[in-house]
């Protein structure tokens, strides 16, 4: 074998080096630094989602709360609808509290038809009833007062009004509404 020169032994030397700064760098800092900030950027994700959910259960009782709340105004809500759970009997019902309210206001009630129900929403129905009325202006506008300040939630729509020319009587007829909830 040959004898290696001084520069050849520095280079080789320096090689060897340069060979082993490389392999400590790249295989062995490199990997371990990169695993070090992949388990910090997991622990930050853990930390903010145990955050989270730790504030969640904190808020329990606040939503619990409100949850409560509306329930206590739904069923509020739902006892000013009709106590009929279908349509026949709900119109039946309606036309009943109409009549009552027509007699004691001194109104007759000179017509009553019910009308095609109507869903309104998917647990909700609308039962509507046509009628015609004969009475003196006091007498309907008390009617109508007494229907706005039903206990039931009872709408009017459709509402057109004819007058005698020398009486003092009016034949109001109008459409009152009212909601039931289905089954």
């Amino acid at each position: 074998m040959k004898k290696l020169t001084r520069r050849d032994k520095r280079a080789l030397i320096g090689g060897a080096v340069l060979a082993f700064l490389y392999l400590l760098v790249f295989h062995l800092i490199l990997p371990f630094y990169e695993a070090g900030t992949t388990v910090d950027s997991q622990l930050d994700q853990k930390k903010q989602m145990l955050q989270r959910a730790v504030k969640t259960i904190q808020e329990r009782e606040v939503y619990a709360a409100q949850v409560a709340e509306i329930e206590k105004v739904l069923a509020q809500y739902e006892q000013r609808l009709l106590d009929a759970r279908d349509s026949t009997t709900a119109a039946t019902q309606l036309d009943e509290i109409v009549r009552a309210l027509a007699t004691e206001n001194n109104v007759t009630l000179t017509k009553s038809n019910p009308l095609q129900d109507r869903k309104a929403g998917e647990r909700y129905t609308k039962v509507t009833i046509q009628i015609n009325l004969d009475g003196e202006m006091a007498a309907a506008t008390a009617f109508l007062y007494a229907l706005s300040v039903h206990p039931k939630f009872l709408l009017i729509e459709n509402y057109s009004v004819s007058k005698f020319r020398l009486t003092n009587n009016v034949q109001p007829r109008m459409d009152v509404s009212a909601f039931i909830r289905l089954s």
